[in-house]
């Protein structure tokens, strides 16, 4: 085996990182399922996304926002930086 290659960590694999972002926005969000209050829902998944993104190795802006959905401003307004 090469030496350049030992010790590289691989690179990290941004579809996946994606992934499980969007899995702890549903997550968030099915806590809610049933209890009549889908802004709380809402809420808890822009929440849990925004963490997320914040976890992946990635420098970005929200281009479409949150802010009109509920009628105050999320972690994801658009504009954001992630």
């Amino acid at each position: 085996m090469d030496d350049a290659v030992i010790g590289k960590i691989p690179p990290a694999d941004l579809g996946f990182d994606l992934v499980r972002v969007t899995e702890a926005a549903a997550l968030a969000a099915g806590r809610w399922l049933g209890r009549g209050d889908p802004v709380s829902a809402d809420i808890a998944a822009a929440e849990a996304m925004y963490e997320g993104l914040n976890t992946v190795d990635i420098d970005g802006r929200i281009v479409v926002g949150e802010e009109g959905k509920v009628g105050r401003h999320s972690p994801l307004d658009s504009q954001c930086k992630v």
